[in-house]
């Protein structure tokens, strides 16, 4: 019974690869062809302990780490030099908006320097001329007489005598002037033409006068001058009747002591006999006049 039941167990149970037994100790053991890699072909008193190394001690990882901070440090160097950069942008454009507007507020100083340079010099022009005005030679030319004193013959030249006065504060310089004397129908008017008669003086100082005289000329112009023109019949006549008046005119061309030029004109007119009509000596009256320089 007992070998029934050992038969039945054994026969229910698989069959199992008995375990080799072990080697005492000291003995050299020999791999197993049919599992090498199923033991240590080495005692297990020659096995050397398995340690573990730390990251830190591995030079790779180092290097890693080095990288990554390189990386870090690049990164931020560039975000750094962005925002420079761009700061620097906004910067420059906020100094080119200013320079345009200094440009521009330079542009408008320098007209409005030159403007008041230009008044300053108008000022200054204004001042010297109304300085030179008041300290200038002023030239008047006038009858010498009295016009009802002026007396005439025929076959003889009508003369009517004039002065020139210095009204002014400075000496008159280099004088040119011409006087004559017209006779004009009572219908029309004076034609106030010279002719190459002149005279000349040096100089003429203040509150000092020269005299000179208005006479009837004929222009000699082949020798280019005047001779004095005798009263004719005719104009005798005309003159007694009323049918002429006579009108006498005079100019003076002269320099004051600053170099500046001036002249003077005169112009009158009378009738020898009264007549109750009047005459066209408009142009007479309107050739009275003197220089503002």
């Amino acid at each position: 019974m007992g070998d029934r039941e050992n038969t039945g167990r054994q026969s229910q149970e698989p069959n199992r690869d008995p375990q080799p037994p072990l080697p005492p100790a000291g003995t050299p053991t020999t791999p197993n062809p049919q599992d090498p890699h199923g033991g240590n072909i080495h005692p297990r008193s020659h096995r050397q302990p398995h340690h573990s190394e730390h990251w830190f001690h591995n030079p790779d990882w180092w290097m890693v780490i080095l990288t990554g901070l390189a990386f870090a440090v690049a990164g931020a160097t560039l975000i750094v030099f962005y925002r420079q950069f761009r700061e620097m942008k906004t910067q420059t454009g906020i100094l080119n908006a200013q320079a345009q507007q200094a440009a521009t507020d330079a542009v408008e100083a320098g007209k409005n320097v030159q403007k008041q340079i230009e008044i300053a010099q108008a000022s200054v022009k204004a001042i010297q001329k109304q300085m030179r005005q008041d300290q200038r030679a002023w030239l008047q030319l006038g009858l010498l007489e009295d016009e009802s004193t002026t007396t005439y013959e025929p076959d003889k030249p009508m003369e009517i005598p004039l002065k020139i006065v210095n009204v002014g504060k400075t000496p008159a310089l280099r004088l040119v002037y011409a006087a004559e004397v017209e006779i004009v129908p009572k219908d029309q008017a004076p034609t106030l033409k010279y002719s190459y008669f002149h005279g000349t003086n040096g100089m003429v100082y203040r509150d000092k006068s020269i005299h000179l005289t208005a006479q009837t000329n004929a222009t000699n112009r082949k020798q280019e001058r005047s001779d004095v023109r005798p009263l004719g019949r005719k104009d005798y006549a005309d003159l007694s009747t009323g049918r002429a008046y006579v009108v006498y005119f005079g100019k003076v061309d002269y320099w004051d002591i600053f170099g500046v030029k001036h002249w003077t004109h005169f112009c009158g007119w009378k009738m020898p006999v009264p007549v109750g009509e009047s005459v066209p000596a408009k142009k007479c009256s309107d050739y009275n006049g003197a220089d503002n320089n």
